[in-house]
């Protein structure tokens, strides 16, 4: 499992793949457990947001900044259109990206920040090298246990 706490303090994000959509069909789809806290809302979903493909360019992507390069792209998005990540900046051994929830995966209730409330779900994290460690060891364990079956 995938667990972050933004930048501000304020929200946790946890992601965890649970399955392949449908377990005796050879398609790559797989199951996103997402979970956000925000003070005392909570906002859960699973939902067939990521392909097998998806979780090896995630790891690439975090695996350059990890080693304190661009990735190949600044901005990730995937077939579906619910989970979007952006690269922000470097500065002092600290990666800051941004998460972008949308469709299924966007919580029901407002974005909270220190300037009111947003209906846009745009988190950004503060990652340092533990995070990439952890981070990348989930994207492993995930890529293992779920490969590409076509």
């Amino acid at each position: 499992m995938i667990s972050l706490t933004s930048i501000d303090g304020s929200t946790t994000l946890d992601l965890d793949i649970v399955g392949y959509q449908f377990s005796e069909q050879s398609d790559n789809w797989c199951l996103l457990n997402l979970s956000v806290k925000q003070g005392s809302e909570h906002f859960d979903k699973v939902d067939p947001a990521l392909e097998t493909g998806d979780l090896n360019r995630l790891y690439h992507w975090f695996s350059a900044l990890a080693e304190n390069r661009l990735p190949e792209y600044a901005n990730l998005s995937f077939t579906e259109p619910c989970l979007e990540l952006a690269f922000l900046s470097y500065q002092n051994d600290v990666v800051k990206v941004a998460i972008t929830l949308n469709c299924e995966l966007k919580p029901h209730f407002p974005l909270k920040n220190e300037f009111g409330e947003e209906k846009d779900w745009n988190l950004v994290f503060a990652l340092q090298k533990e995070d990439f460690n952890h981070i990348l060891s989930s994207l492993r364990q995930w890529i293992n246990t779920y490969p590409s079956r076509r």
